[in-house]
């Protein structure tokens, strides 16, 4: 829905005879009801047969149209390309090219290789998927040739969706994903269960004595106390080299290898409890941080469902309110952070809500929570959120520079505005994080290259 209001204010631009001609994010507003309000028509054009030419190459390069950079006429394909160019990095939780300068040669380059939404976001319809294909096509004559084609296309998709979504539901009200009631056991059944009990027990027992045994505790990680291991056994190392590989990819910034690992943790069903609804949770975060939101989101409800199976083992170590958190990573309200019962979980629950409402743009809420993370006091058993705990003192420090001085207001004297351009350029250098961090302060130094750009021509 969301799309398709955006494309209807197009719509309404290119009846008044307007290209707006700097559609992103920044520029989407959504009022309280969720409804999208198009802005900042400061560089807009007024269309003379449909067409415009700008003097000077004013646009945020992730989603400029090739013909803007190569200095061609544009129209209101134009700005459906950006439209498309922005759908894609909101889908895919990255920009459809990481070229952030205005170099044409460079830029141009980076629109003809730009990976195909479906490979980056495989979660992503392909009704969706073409449709910013589509949009995105670097020729003009390739795009959409009306935004009422366009919205037939969005509304065409969002049917498509919300069927796929009513046949998932009627599939999990036929049982097919739920699980079943449990029916009442006989007495006689629990008793012989109870003897069989004592029988594994004295196995179990009897094979720790050989040294054959393993543990597990609630941070993931595996111990192997014996020199005779057998099949188990192995399956029980490399559980524990699989966790060592994810954490370590985790400290050294991969947060997609990361990531891809926590889920095949979280989908082995050799993991124990808590470990294994652990590993579901540092998966949705590692995605976070790697950008892609909307697979975290997707592996948060897997992970959701899976803890409602698994409630009274896992519990004890991540509380009763993370499920209810879970499933509000699909708001589009900024989340409050509350701290959990143990400093593990204030870790967690502190990066889910930062990390949720930083990819948004929610910059004060988020910093909440990562106050709230980075603020826990973390004992000998909750080591394993230490990584977390160190980044989310990074994104406080991030968060403290874009809102710092320098962004807090446009300049009105031309020096002053052109040393803060200087001056952000040296803040990039020192960003601790990616994604939204160095997206705001690319965007707020194109809006005072703008504003210089006014002062020279009111002094000329």
């Amino acid at each position: 829905p969301t799309a398709i209001e955006v494309a209807q204010g197009l719509k309404a631009a290119k009846a008044a005879g307007l290209i707006h001609r700097d559609v992103k994010p920044g520029n989407i507003l959504l009022d309280g009801d969720g409804h999208a309000k198009l802005v900042d028509f400061g560089l807009s054009l007024v269309t003379q047969g449909g067409t415009a030419t700008a003097e000077e190459l004013w646009a945020t390069p992730f989603y400029v149209p090739p013909e803007t950079v190569e200095g061609k006429a544009e129209d209101f394909r134009s700005d459906i390309y950006a439209l498309g160019a922005t759908l894609y990095h909101a889908l895919a939780g990255v920009p459809p090219c990481n070229e952030d300068s205005m170099a044409t040669d460079r830029l141009l380059k980076a629109k003809q290789e730009i990976v195909p939404l479906k490979q980056v976001a495989p979660e992503v319809s392909d009704e969706t998927c073409e449709i910013v294909t589509q949009a995105m096509a670097y020729s003009p004559s390739e795009r959409f040739s009306s935004y009422d084609d366009m919205i037939h296309a969005l509304r065409r998709a969002e049917k498509q969706l919300r069927r796929s979504k009513h046949q998932k539901q009627l599939e999990m009200t036929q049982g097919h994903s739920l699980p079943r009631k449990k029916k009442p056991k006989p007495v006689w059944l629990g008793i012989a269960a109870a003897a069989l009990l004592v029988i594994v027990l004295a196995i179990a027992a009897t094979q720790l004595d050989k040294g054959a045994g393993d543990t597990a505790n609630s941070n993931g990680t595996q111990s192997n106390n014996g020199n005779n291991a057998g099949p188990e056994s192995s399956n029980q190392e490399a559980i524990s080299k699989n966790f060592r590989n994810a954490r370590n990819a985790l400290r050294d910034g991969e947060y997609g290898k990361a990531a891809k690992i926590f889920s095949i943790l979280h989908d082995n069903a050799q993991v124990q409890e808590p470990s294994r609804t652990i590993a579901g949770i540092e998966a949705i975060l590692c995605h976070y941080l790697d950008g892609k939101g909307n697979m975290a989101r997707k592996i948060a409800d897997r992970t959701r469902n899976h803890i409602q199976a698994v409630e009274e083992e896992v519990t004890p170590v991540i509380g009763k309110s993370l499920p209810d958190l879970l499933e509000q990573l699909d708001s589009r309200s900024p989340l409050r952070a509350k701290p959990g019962n143990t400093a593990s979980q204030s870790v967690i629950q502190g990066m889910l809500v930062g990390l949720k409402n930083w990819q948004q743009g929610l910059l004060d809420p988020a910093a909440d929570g990562f106050r709230m993370a980075a603020s826990a006091n973390l004992g000998a058993d909750d080591q394993w959120v230490a990584g977390y705990q160190s980044l989310a003192s990074d994104f406080l420090a991030d968060h403290s520079v874009l809102t710092g001085p320098l962004f807090r207001s446009l300049p009105v004297d031309l020096r002053r505005c052109e040393r803060m351009i200087d001056e952000l350029d040296e803040l990039a250098k020192n960003l601790k994080t990616r994604g939204r961090a160095r997206y705001n302060l690319r965007a707020w130094q194109l809006d005072l290259a703008r504003q210089a750009k006014e002062l020279r021509e009111r002094q000329n």
